[in-house]
C-alpha cells in the first residue's frame, strides 16, 4: 500500500507542477464564472489544479502530502480521483450558484479541506473528530474573522475563504455517503 501512496502524491506533484510550469495557460484554465455561462464548462475541473505562484502550490502541496500520510483511505489513487472531482464539481457549482460575485478562482485548498473532512470522516476515531473540529475552528474563523493572517501575501492573491467552505461541507455530504458505501 505505501507503494500507492507514494505513486499518488508523485503522480498528484507532478500534475500541479506541469500546470505550474506552464502557467502562461493560467488564464485559460482558471474557473472563471463567465466563461461558465457561456458552457466551457471543464472550468469546473481546471481551476483547481492551477496556482497563483509556486507558494500557493507548495502550500497545496504540502497539505495534500499531509493529508494522505495521515488518513489511509483516501491513499487509493482511483478513489482520490474520484472524491477531487466530485469535490472540484461540488464547489465549482456552489461557487456558481450562492457566490456569483465570485468571478474566478484557483488553486486545490478547496478540493484540499473537502479531503481532510473525507479522511476524518472515515477515520471517525480520535484523529478523524479532532480534525473535524480543526476544519470547524478554521473555516469559521475565515467566515467570520476573514482569511488567517499572512496566506494572501504569501499565495500572491486573494484567499477565497467561501471555496473552502464549499469544501469543508461538500467534505461532509461526500464523506458519508463514501462511509456508507464502503460499510456495505
Amino acid at each position: 500500500m505505501r507503494d500507492k501512496l507514494i505513486w499518488t502524491i508523485a503522480a498528484t506533484l507532478t500534475l500541479f507542477i506541469t500546470l505550474q510550469l506552464v502557467h502562461i495557460y493560467e488564464l485559460d484554465l482558471r474557473y472563471i464564472a463567465s466563461s461558465v455561462d457561456k458552457g466551457v464548462l471543464w472550468r469546473l475541473f481546471s481551476g483547481h489544479l492551477i496556482h497563483g505562484n509556486w507558494w500557493h502550490l507548495a502550500l497545496n502541496a504540502a497539505g495534500l502530502v499531509a493529508c494522505l500520510l495521515l488518513f489511509r483511505d483516501l491513499e487509493n489513487p482511483l478513489l482520490l480521483l474520484v472524491l477531487s472531482l466530485i469535490l472540484a464539481f461540488l464547489i465549482s457549482a456552489g461557487l456558481y450558484y450562492f457566490y456569483p460575485h465570485i468571478t474566478w478562482y484557483l488553486g486545490f485548498s478547496g478540493v484540499l479541506h473537502g479531503l481532510f473532512v473525507i479522511g476524518a470522516i472515515l477515520e471517525l476515531g480520535l484523529l478523524g473528530w479532532a480534525v473535524l473540529l480543526i476544519m470547524t475552528v478554521k473555516v469559521g474563523w475565515e467566515m467570520t474573522v476573514g482569511p488567517i493572517p499572512g496566506t494572501e501575501s504569501i499565495i500572491g492573491t486573494r484567499t477565497v475563504d467561501e471555496v473552502h467552505l464549499l469544501g469543508a461541507v461538500s467534505g461532509l455530504v461526500v464523506g458519508w455517503i463514501t462511509r456508507a458505501i464502503k460499510k456495505t
